[in-house]
């Protein structure tokens, strides 16, 4: 839900303090393996940009796909 990640992103910097703040996406999410679709990644990224929040990804699971979604790296968004 879009929504909640933006009142989620608002509150974090908010509450930083003029400190860097940082999401840590996990892409297949673990431990459900759940793979965002790249339409979903283009609104997180979008999202922290729009906020000068580092997005970071971790991908550690990215070789173990278990349904057809294709696996679409953080660094291969162009936003």
């Amino acid at each position: 839900d879009e929504s909640l990640l933006r009142e989620t992103l608002d509150k974090a910097v908010a509450t930083a303090d003029g400190e860097d703040v940082v999401l840590l996406w996990c892409n297949p999410h673990n431990p459900t393996g759940r793979v965002w679709r790249r339409h979903e990644m283009e609104a997180v990224a979008r999202e922290c940009a729009s906020r000068n929040v580092i997005l970071a990804s971790d991908e550690v699971w990215s070789g173990l796909i278990l349904d057809d979604v294709p696996f679409t790296p953080a660094g291969l968004l162009d936003t």
